[in-house]
């Protein structure tokens, strides 16, 4: 008697779930307040509720039970306030919308990954995962949209700002942009940025891409396009390596980040849903099919649907540019790009060309004391390095006295005696060199003595000529 008991008990616990499962995965009905989430796992459809799970595949489906989740986390762990992020190996990261825990699930139970709180920063945000790593974009916290990158280690089980490049363009704050992970970078575009709670979030118009590896944003263009409809508040389906279908509330847009352009189209014309029959949080690609939840009458018991993801996608015929640079089948505006930096290079060369031919004619004609020596036209001549100090200090006076040349630094070794005697013969000897780069013209440099008109026993001593300071050809091409 007890053993048939046993049998009766076990056929009511089963009950519920034997009644739903047979081949067909979308002959599946549930009330969707005990709906935790819909994913893919291993080879089946996992149906997660709040205290079992049902994997379906086409062979049939299997009920299972799950762990009790202690605490707060028994009725907030779910859809509602959770994401699914899924790895390279295609594990399931449950990780909190607007930030914070992070879960994952094994053996039929939910383990807690992080050492975090909840701390809704990141309402609108969205998720990636690679290299070992969840990245979360953007997003915003109760006042503010942010351009944050944020890093959740698996080993350190903390979040993290990610610190861009210093070549990094500073992509502006949104929240719910597109986005597609392509190789090693994430391309994302459009979304709203909110500054403040008493205003309305403006839409975006640019689309960047950012390299995963060198950590640098780089805007890619301009949209052709205004206030398309938020993404990330819905559900987003990968198809292939450059397509996307991104999910929200009413409306599906496909997306190819290859051939840059987009088509949307409403729930009602594709699944002939009204917003308020279907959730957009739970869509799924599962092998052939985009799997959704039909609540028709309205009651809260939905049925499980599908559509072939190629009849899905037969129905976008009607792309449009995504770039407003690519409405121009000319290319006109990259071609007058080149054109522009061709411009420019061609001028600055002919600049070039032009400063050095006119270096000859500026050496010719003018005497030019570069470094440690004297030049005019072809004579070159040395100076000491006494010698150049002092004709440093007479181009720079127009006219001197001798006991200020004594006080340069260049004889502050030296006695003041030996000073009376070396000083004046560098004086004779300059002028020496002076008479040899004149040759024909006597007049173009010279050193002239003459005795201060008020007290006749202090010298003074006047350059006689212009010399230029001359610093190079570099310098002079960008001197006026």
């Amino acid at each position: 008697m007890r053993k048939k008991l046993s049998y009766f008990f076990l056929i009511l616990f089963v009950l519920p779930s034997s009644f739903y499962a047979n081949s067909n995965l979308t002959d599946f009905q549930f009330h969707i307040d005990s709906l935790r989430f819909i994913t893919s796992y291993k080879n089946n459809l996992a149906v997660i509720f709040d205290s079992s799970v049902t994997f379906l595949n086409q062979k049939g489906s299997r009920v299972e039970k799950i762990e009790k989740i202690e605490g707060e986390f028994d009725k907030s762990l779910s859809f509602k306030n959770f994401v699914i992020v899924k790895n390279s190996s295609g594990e399931n990261f449950y990780v909190r919308k607007d930030l914070g825990e992070v879960f994952n699930f094994k053996n039929n139970s939910f383990h807690r990954l992080d050492n975090s709180s909840h701390i809704k920063i990141a309402k609108g945000s969205f998720k990636i995962f690679h290299n070992g790593h969840l990245l979360n974009f953007f997003g915003r916290d109760q006042y503010h949209s942010s351009n944050f990158i944020l890093d959740f280690n698996l080993n350190t089980r903390e979040w993290n700002k990610i610190i861009p490049s210093d070549n990094s363009e500073i992509p502006p704050a949104r929240e719910n942009a597109f986005y597609k992970k392509i190789g090693d970078t994430v391309h994302y575009f459009g979304g709203t940025i909110t500054q403040n709670t008493n205003k309305i979030p403006q839409h975006l118009n640019d689309y960047y891409i950012y390299s995963l590896t060198d950590k640098k944003h780089v805007k890619f263009g301009e949209l052709s396009f205004e206030n398309i409809r938020n993404s990330t508040n819905g559900k987003v389906i990968e198809l292939d390596y450059y397509r996307s279908l991104f999910i929200n509330q009413s409306h599906m847009i496909l997306v190819n980040f290859k051939n840059l352009n987009f088509e949307i189209k409403s729930l009602n014309s594709i699944l002939g849903l009204s917003p308020s029959e279907t959730h957009s949080s739970n869509f799924l690609k599962f092998e052939n099919k985009v799997y959704y939840l039909n609540n028709k009458n309205l009651t809260g018991v939905v049925n499980l649907e599908s559509i072939e993801t190629s009849n899905l996608i037969d129905q976008f015929q009607s792309p449009r540019p995504l770039i407003s640079d690519k409405e121009i089948g000319s290319g006109f505006y990259s071609k007058l790009k080149y054109f522009l930096v061709s411009l420019i290079a061609a001028i600055i060369v002919f600049f070039f060309c032009f400063r050095l031919f006119k270096l000859n004619g500026y050496k010719k004609k003018n005497v030019l004391k570069q470094s440690n020596y004297l030049t005019y036209d072809n004579v070159i001549l040395p100076l000491s390095f006494e010698e150049s100090c002092i004709m440093d200090f007479l181009i720079a006076s127009l006219k001197v006295k001798l006991s200020d040349i004594f006080e340069l630094d260049c004889f502050a070794e030296y006695s003041y005696t030996y000073r009376k005697i070396y000083i004046p013969k560098l004086l004779n000897d300059l002028d020496d060199k002076f008479k040899l780069l004149r040759k024909n013209d006597n007049n173009l440099l010279s050193l002239v003595k003459t005795k201060n008109k008020f007290d006749k026993r202090i010298l003074e001593l006047q350059l006689k000529g212009e010399v230029l300071q001359y610093k190079g050809w570099f310098f002079y091409i960008f001197s006026f």
